[in-house]
């Protein structure tokens, strides 16, 4: 071999190895060089930056504590972006191309923030025109259930607190055309009897489902604190309300009307439209799945027993509640 090829082999060894070391160095070094988010509170977004490695693809593998927002390439780094859904986020990034190296990242978040201690979290609560679009959608998607009842309403869930899960999860949701088509509800038909043109209303500008803050599709608080997708009648008053007045001329509408019978104990919910009452019987056997009842106010207090009259002497009758989330 002459001088030119000896040369040339040093030199290629020398990159090699220049590479190689460098390579090394960074595989090494990565993870110690993605800053974590610090003072997070849970609700809030935050973003990772991840550095860019030349000849390496990088890929979210993992997920958890969190829902995904958006990424941003950049330059010199990718940058991830977040909403926290609990006190503890993990996430894991996979780089692929020359070095392969798996990042897994553990973020801790402190508690949501709660300025007015009512158990629920600030982040989640919508302002006043958020608020009264909220209703338009929770009050129409609800009442539509007597024309017809919504396919994606599944049939284990159709009872007095399943109409008003169904309707709070509807009415945050994005109301487009794949939106008509899911649900079954026919914007025409509910203005060919309502007089409602259900495409004139707003969405919730906020958020949407199933990307809420702190709770993501798990829109619900259980008696625990947990956030669940499935709250009976009693989670639903224990611990997604406040109570508004035993006086049903307090009501607004969307407001809950709750009852309790101790024997067995049972808990019922009813919604208030503004004139009147919706509410889904249960089912009232193994053959019968029992079906949505709309009544004036003043029909229903002539027509119903005492222990289901919305009146303050009422012993069965808890009380008007509103969500929490509401202004």
């Amino acid at each position: 071999m002459d001088l030119k090829g000896i040369i040339y082999l040093i030199f290629m060894f020398s990159i090699t190895f220049i590479l190689s070391v460098s390579l090394i160095n960074i595989n090494d070094n990565l993870s110690e060089d993605i800053p974590l988010p610090k003072n997070l509170n849970n609700g809030e977004s935050f973003s990772v930056d991840l550095p860019r490695v030349p000849g390496e693809n990088i890929y979210l593998n993992e997920k958890k504590g969190c829902f995904y927002l958006n990424n941003e390439y950049h330059a010199d780094s990718y940058i991830y972006s977040f909403m926290s859904t609990s006190e503890n986020i993990h996430l894991k990034f996979i780089y692929r191309g020359i070095i392969n190296k798996d990042i897994n990242l553990d973020i801790i978040a402190k508690p949501f923030v709660d300025e007015d201690e009512d158990n629920y979290p600030d982040v989640a609560k919508l302002g006043k025109e958020d608020s009264e679009r909220f209703i338009n959608w929770f009050l129409n998607i609800a009442l539509y259930q007597t024309q017809s009842m919504s396919e994606n309403w599944l049939e284990w869930e159709r009872d007095c607190s399943g109409l008003i899960r169904y309707a709070t999860r509807e009415s945050l949701k994005i109301h487009d055309e794949k939106w008509y088509k899911n649900t079954g509800i026919d914007p025409e038909l509910w203005e060919e009897k309502t007089g409602i043109n259900l495409r004139n209303f707003e969405d919730v500008k906020k958020y949407n489902y199933p990307y809420i803050p702190v709770f993501g599709s798990y829109n619900f608080f259980d008696e625990n604190g947990n956030t669940v997708y499935f709250a009976d009648a009693y989670n639903l008053l224990r611990s997604n309300v406040k109570f508004v007045s035993r006086n049903i001329r307090d009501a607004r509408p969307g407001d809950l009307l709750f009852f309790q019978h101790p024997a067995p104990l049972t808990f019922h919910s009813m919604i208030y439209t503004g004139d009147g009452l919706v509410y889904h019987t249960g089912p009232v056997d193994d053959t019968n799945p029992g079906m949505i009842k709309v009544w004036t106010l003043d029909y229903y207090t002539s027509l119903m027993p005492y222990q289901w009259l919305p009146i303050d002497n009422n012993e069965y009758f808890l009380g008007i509640f509103r969500f929490k989330f509401l202004s």
